[in-house]
């Protein structure tokens, strides 16, 4: 996978073009009494500028987008961008839905929240599980996720699994049955290939794709700004030549 920061070294560099034929535009605006033509001939610059800039950037936004909903996602959980994706490609390794786990994850802190004031069926779930809900809030979210995940993996039968999986993670449970089944087996598979493949999400890379993403949005910001100085520019030009018309 490409780094976040090749991905914002690959927009900047790209939008050096764009920035260049945005310039030639505003020059041909400012010379609108040498004609029309002049604007089209900028127009034409900054297109075929924006246009190479897109063909490079546009392999990317995709991944920056999916990278900046997980940060965003870990950020309203409190947990770690990195400890979210292994968490959700363990539960892909398990057949479960990847995109339940930060359901999961949200309900299992209303749940320890209801707990620790001694609250609802995950206080006795916990006991059982041998945990307390005191313990577990101490910890970030991903590895108390985790610790719960592993005593509930080994409880000796599938209903009884199932069970406390549901008072602890209500209907979300359903979703993460092999996940519950194989417990720290998968989370650490999961975990290995993730820093094996170089596809860890630490503080440094996600500090990467907001810089990425937000000069995405500074170029498209700069695209919209254009379009509306050639609208106004034009204006009189194309409202001239229709009166010529009629």
């Amino acid at each position: 996978m490409a780094t976040a920061g090749a991905i914002n070294i690959f927009v900047n560099a790209n939008t050096k073009n764009f920035d260049k034929g945005i310039k030639g535009v505003r020059s041909g605006i400012l010379g609108l009494t040498k004609g029309f033509a002049d604007v089209s001939g900028a127009v034409n610059v900054a297109m075929q500028a924006f246009n190479a800039a897109s063909r490079v950037v546009g392999t990317f936004v995709d991944e920056i987008n999916r990278l900046d909903e997980i940060g965003d996602t870990a950020e309203r959980l409190s947990i770690t961008a990195d400890s979210l994706v292994k968490l959700q490609r363990a539960a892909q390794l398990t057949g479960g839905d990847v995109g339940g786990v930060a359901k999961s994850l949200a309900i299992l802190q209303r749940t320890l929240g209801d707990a620790s004031m001694g609250q609802g069926g995950a206080v006795n779930a916990l006991d059982r599980l041998g945990l307390s809900a005191n313990e577990l809030i101490g910890l970030d979210l991903g590895d108390a996720f985790k610790k719960i995940v592993e005593r509930i993996s080994s409880l000796p039968t599938p209903a009884e699994r199932a069970s406390i999986a549901a008072d602890l993670f209500g209907k979300s449970a359903s979703n993460l049955t092999g996940l519950m089944t194989e417990g720290a087996s998968a989370i650490s598979e999961a975990t290995s290939e993730i820093d094996a493949f170089g596809a860890k999400l630490d503080e440094v890379r996600m500090k990467q794709v907001d810089e990425a993403q937000k000069s995405l949005e500074k170029l498209g910001i700069a695209w919209g700004g254009l379009k509306t100085e050639l609208a106004i520019a034009a204006a009189p030009t194309l409202s001239s030549g229709a009166d010529s018309a009629s």
